[in-house]
């Protein structure tokens, strides 16, 4: 809304682009997240809580490895992805605005997998409160770090990334706290772990990698078909 409302037709248009970008970022965490929670409940049920927290911490580890080296990649390659994504051609112009934003979304990248993964656990022990105070907060601290951008410091789209940057950042606090102390049998150990457990991880999250992975090429195609066919304004409408 803030985006459409305030920055303009172009800067919409390329928050449309970004789009098959972040169903790989919703991609990534929910493959692990739906995988942990289910080898997690399995082993809990098995009786073996600290092999259930073997699965926990190669699962973090795992993830937060595979973050960083995704943030250096796309930092590095920015310009081609916004290229690939459809900033390109008759859309060049837009090749900027949408390297600007997807820089802004990278310093909290991390703490937005690692929330999916929480939330996931928060779940699996019964806290859905937690979980939806998390969502929430990560929400309305959005609203507001939108706003404050378009009325206090003008940051453009840069401005918006960072604010969506920071909602992930608070969220993850809010709910990664609850793991925190001795009132929490989840614990997060870097002793004995064994890459070989990622592997399960990985199988029973696979389900989550075919479905993303669907609506990922679908929104790629999408944009690229408007920006070949249409005009500025139809991938504006598209993004809303």
């Amino acid at each position: 809304i803030f985006i459409g409302r305030f920055l303009g037709v172009d800067a919409i248009s390329a928050f449309g682009l970004v789009s098959p970008l972040n169903f790989l970022i919703l991609m990534i965490p929910s493959v692990f997240g739906v995988g942990l929670q289910t080898v997690y409940g399995m082993t809990v049920g098995k009786g073996d809580l600290k092999r259930a927290n073997n699965y926990f911490s190669i699962t973090v580890t795992v993830l937060a490895v595979l973050t960083v080296a995704l943030i250096a990649a796309i930092f590095a390659f920015l310009e081609p992805i916004a290229a690939v994504l459809g900033a390109t051609g008759d859309a060049a112009r837009l090749n900027p605005m949408v390297c600007t934003y997807v820089a802004g979304l990278l310093p909290g990248l991390l703490f937005n997998f690692m929330n999916t993964l929480i939330s996931s656990m928060l779940f699996l022990k019964g806290n859905r409160s937690r979980a939806v105070l998390g969502a929430a907060t990560i929400s309305v601290v959005d609203v507001i770090g939108d706003a404050l951008n378009v009325f206090v410091f003008s940051g453009g789209l840069m401005g918006m990334a960072l604010a969506t940057s920071a909602s992930w950042v608070v969220g993850f606090f809010v709910m990664g706290s609850y793991f925190v102390g001795k009132r929490s049998d989840v614990h997060l150990s870097l002793r004995g772990l064994n890459l070989r457990d990622i592997s399960e991880v990985l199988r029973y999250g696979s389900t989550k990698l075919f479905e993303h992975t669907s609506l990922l090429l679908r929104s790629l195609i999408i944009n690229r078909l408007v920006v070949a066919f249409g005009t500025p304004v139809d991938l504006a409408v598209c993004a809303i």
